[in-house]
């Protein structure tokens, strides 16, 4: 990241040299310059562009062609054109948008594409009329592996770096000598095979990634990480001298697999002397609240947000100004380097936060900031699909973004890095203006629940007078702490194995995040380390940080910076403390064996009289161990194929007693009539544990999972998973009387539910609900006299916290003539009646 300062006059031959050689007779689309001869009508331009990796899963095709689709072509598009992946030779149904009165042509995905997978365009033998069959045919592109999920989602084989760009250019810029390696500009984005542990992630002298100079000192940078992605980003234009980029101990976090070390030596072309355009985000002059993308037909500078949870409606509108920095012209004739510095801030609009669109949540987002975290890197480079004059150039960028929003809770549920977005569009000259008209799709999370998709539709226009163009704007506002959790209201929902979270108004720099005292943790007066993870404007402090009788300080210092240097407006320090575990009587052995509190998919109990017999539609996971005869059957549930396993207890379990052998997941064999186990990666947590196959489920297969725990003989982690204080897994939760009832620390019969895996057609958003605060913090069924948590109120009542009920006395008959709750007739206990 660099704003080096030039002159007026080289401004103005760079800028005109760039315009003029790379730009002119790009008028072909709607631009000033007419072609004199004829020329093949062909594809202009598609997004994904030829050769496209890691493209999001939810993307659409977008195409442009040099002339208008004949209307018999249009009427009988979805015979003549398709989507076909790769792998399997099928097609992918597909609905057909067509824009700009037949100039372009969008095909939306009825449901996600496979990760990891490549696809390309198939035109039928009626071709598409006038169009070049053969322009689109080239369009082939590879999507991106998964984020989360089942490993092979993100990608095969061993932990391995699949490319690390400017050093590794996608096949479209690897031809162009201009193109095919760094300059002086350049930020370093590099893409995985497996998501990264963050732990193992760190730069500087001693870190897992090194960028050193021709002397051998360390370039100072900024490392950006967001599962998959790692960005390095350096702080100054580099040096024409060689360079070599390290990066050794980096681990998968699926498998915990290290990398091989992996070293690149390189030398930067200079670029200079620059132009440096400032770019309108929007359209120059008159409003134009009409106006309509000429690639997608959408608004322009909207970013629509596209969940199960929010709907299709809600959008943000950008506005703002860009400073682009191209190379000099003449030193780059094919390929002319172009960058947006770090800093750069996007304003967008209030976002409609309304459950499946309809429904108004009560949050409001605010003012929603886009702020560049690191340097974004492209290119102008000729028409890939036509060499003739007319056509407009491409302009290929890569960049990394943080997303803020200005209300509290919204912020707290959509801050977040959006890394490795790769934007393509078109350059044009129109009425001596630079325009560019550009695609890209985000994938934020949304409320943490989901992965939401956005079409973004940019159009950028360069100010014709450079001289009089305005500033682009920086974020010039403090940062400072804007909500946490549990924060010190609510601290009593809070269990061991919760994170602490902290939402800043403002992105972080992650370098400063890790430095030692920006962050400090202090659990009973003795400081503490915890794994820390950095996502936008967010910090998420893990492990068993929270503990029940435990006092938590954390102290945030003004080492904590904002990714333009700018520290922390205030130290400050937070205090948190759980509600008190007491032991029954003091002892241990009074303490109820922990409970399977809720389950996903399937039942909290254990179950008898399974039946997989006769049809799906039939098939019965059976009733709780315990319950009549006459109980009706549990059906046996789908889960979506993306979906884990998830199982929440009542208390605080041993991590060690999960394993291999007491939780269980297995698919049946119809071919052998067999269960066959299956391999995955177990996240377990104080109270909650996780499961994630290492293959993908299969759509329309039968599984099973099995929480193992024994009645007469428990064994801690070989046949039982355990509390931490040895009790076995208490898994029959009802009985016909008392005397059946279990004992306070017996286990039980092996808890097993039973599934079915489905597509697309299945799709939910999952939400974990738990009632909190709880009375009974022990879980054991009782309340206890520290417990009661309510407290006279001096008028003859009793205040009381959330989720606590009061039992009255309504009458009295009979033989009962005085009768109290709480305590002994004729004593007043109005805070015991909870």
């Amino acid at each position: 990241m660099n704003n080096n300062p030039i002159t007026i006059h080289q401004f103005l031959i760079s800028l005109a040299v760039a315009i003029a050689a790379l730009l002119t007779g790009c008028g072909g689309d709607q631009g000033d310059v007419s072609n004199p001869w004829s020329t093949p009508e062909t594809l202009i331009f598609s997004y994904p562009y030829p050769g496209q990796t890691e493209v999001p899963a939810t993307a659409p095709v977008i195409l442009r062609f040099s002339s208008a689709l004949e209307q018999e072509v249009i009427d009988d598009i979805d015979s003549r054109l398709q989507l076909v992946s790769d792998t399997d030779g099928n097609t992918v149904m597909v609905d057909y948008q067509v824009v700009d009165n037949g100039r372009g042509l969008a095909l939306y995905p009825q449901s996600r594409l496979a990760p990891a997978e490549a696809y390309h365009l198939v035109v039928n033998d009626d071709g598409l009329g006038a169009i070049d069959d053969n322009s689109v045919a080239r369009v082939r592109f590879r999507t991106a592996g998964s984020q989360a999920g089942a490993s092979q989602t993100m990608g095969s084989g061993s932990f391995t770096l699949l490319s690390a760009t400017p050093l590794d250019q996608p096949s479209l810029l690897e031809p162009i000598d201009d193109a095919s390696h760094p300059n002086d500009m350049s930020t370093f984005r590099m893409s995985f095979n497996q998501t990264v542990d963050p732990t193992s992630t760190a730069y500087g002298e001693t870190g897992s990634v090194q960028l050193r100079d021709n002397l051998g000192k360390l370039v100072p940078a900024s490392l950006f990480l967001q599962g998959r992605y790692l960005t390095l980003d350096p702080d100054q234009d580099l040096k024409p001298v060689e360079h070599t980029l390290t990066i050794a101990g980096l681990r998968a976090q699926t498998t915990g697999e290290q990398l091989p070390e992996y070293n690149r030596t390189f030398v930067p072309e200079a670029t200079l002397p620059r132009a440096t355009s400032v770019l309108k985000v929007g359209s120059l002059g008159a409003e134009q609240p009409g106006l309509v993308s000429t690639l997608t037909g959408n608004p322009i500078n909207q970013v629509p947000v596209q969940s199960f949870v929010l709907g299709d409606e809600s959008f943000t509108g950008l506005s703002g100004d860009l400073a682009a920095d191209l190379a000099f012209a003449p030193n780059f004739p094919n390929a002319v380097p172009l960058r947006v510095p770090a800093g750069s801030v996007l304003r967008g609009t209030p976002v409609d936060v309304n459950i499946l669109g309809e429904i108004p949540s009560g949050l409001e987002t605010g003012e929603v900031t886009i702020t560049i975290l690191s340097d974004a890197n492209g290119y102008l480079i000729p028409n890939p699909f036509s060499d003739s004059p007319s056509v407009p150039r491409y302009a290929l960028l890569n960049m990394d973004a943080a997303m803020t929003a200005a209300g509290q809770e919204p912020n707290a549920a959509l801050s977040q890095n959006l890394l490795n977005v790769q934007v393509a569009g078109l350059a044009v000259v129109k009425d001596g203006v630079l325009v560019l008209d550009a695609v890209s799709v985000v994938e934020p999370d949304v409320l943490g629940l989901e992965k939401a998709s956005g079409l973004l539709s940019f159009r950028m226009e360069a100010y014709q007078n450079q001289r009089q163009a305005p500033a682009p704007s920086q974020d010039t506002r403090p940062l400072q702490l804007q909500s946490w959790a549990p924060g010190e209201t609510f601290q009593p929902n809070a269990r061991p194995g919760d994170p602490v979270i902290l939402n800043f108004n403002k992105p972080l720099d992650p370098a400063s995040v890790f430095l030692d005292g920006a962050v400090q943790v202090s659990v009973d007066d003795v400081v503490k380390t915890y794994p820390i993870r950095h996502d936008g404007a967010t910090i998420i402090i893990g492990g068993d940080i929270l503990q029940h009788g435990k006092d938590v300080e954390l102290t945030l210092t003004s080492l904590l910076r904002d990714t333009q240097g700018n520290p922390l407006n205030q130290d400050q320090t937070l205090n948190i403390r759980l509600p008190d575990f007491v032991l029954p009587n003091g002892s241990t052995n009074e303490l109820r064996a922990p409970l399977v509190a809720a389950v996903f998919p399937g039942y909290p109990c254990a179950l008898t009289d399974v039946d997989l017999t006769g049809e799906r539609e039939t098939w019965r996971n059976g009733r709780c161990v315990g319950g009549k005869n006459s109980d009706p059957l549990y059906p046996v549930p789908n889960m979506f194929k993306d979906f884990s396993i998830r199982v929440i207890f009542s208390r605080s379990i041993d991590g060690d007693t999960v394993n291999d052998q007491t939780f269980v997941v297995e698919h049946f064999d119809t071919n052998n009539n067999a269960w066959d186990p299956i391999n995955g990666r177990l996240k377990v947590l104080a109270q909650r544990i996780e499961f994630l196959p290492n293959n993908p489920w299969q759509i329309g297969e039968l599984y099973r999972y099995t929480l193992h725990s024994e009645q007469n003989s428990p064994v801690c982690g070989t046949n039982a998973i355990c509390s931490t204080d040895g009790a076995p897994l208490q898994t029959r939760q009802i009985s016909q009387s008392s005397s059946s009832a279990p004992e306070l620390r017996e286990g039980g019969p092996d808890l097993t539910n039973h599934f079915v895996v489905t597509g697309e057609e299945d799709r939910i958003t999952r939400v974990s609900l738990r009632s909190l605060p709880v009375a009974d913090v022990n879980a054991n069924l009782s309340i206890d006299d520290n417990e009661q948590g309510a407290v006279p109120d001096g008028n003859g009542g009793a205040i009381a916290d959330a989720n606590y009920l009061q039992l009255r006395l309504k009458s009295k008959s009979g033989v009962i003539t005085h009768a109290n709750i709480g305590c002994g007739i004729g004593d007043d206990c109005p805070e015991k009646k909870f």
